[in-house]
């Protein structure tokens, strides 16, 4: 099975049901075929966005988003130092750190990512 890391929007848009999930994605994550990656990166950004009021959730992040990983079968991943050091070889095409993170741990582990941010499609990776 191969590995997909899940941007931040589309793990929030799944986790609700949000119409905006692309139903491409929505019928891959339906399938056993992959395994789908919830970054930390993702978790801090979530936390911290929910403290400025950005993302508003039902319930605090900590209680919210561990089930949310367990209901949808999803693998968590830690930043690896490797993807802190690809930081520093990326071009300045996005200037969103989370997403950054994401990019540089995706180049490292080899992985494509689910995302509907079109500025991720100019850094060298597979998007889904």
């Amino acid at each position: 099975m191969s590995a997909i890391l899940l941007d931040t929007q589309i793990f929030v848009w799944a986790a609700r049901g949000d119409k905006r999930l692309p139903e491409s994605i929505h019928r891959m994550m339906s399938r056993e075929e992959h395994v789908w990656v919830l970054h930390q990166a993702s978790i801090w950004e979530m936390q911290i966005k929910h403290d400025l009021g950005k993302l508003p959730l039902p319930e605090p992040p900590r209680l919210l988003i561990p089930r949310c990983v367990a209901a949808m079968g999803l693998s968590k991943s830690p930043i690896s130092d490797d993807a802190i050091y690809m930081l520093g070889q990326l071009p300045s095409v996005h200037r969103d750190p989370f997403d950054r993170l994401l990019v540089a741990e995706a180049i490292v582990q080899g992985w494509p990512v689910a995302t509907v941010d079109s500025v991720m499609k100019r850094y060298p990776i597979r998007i889904v």
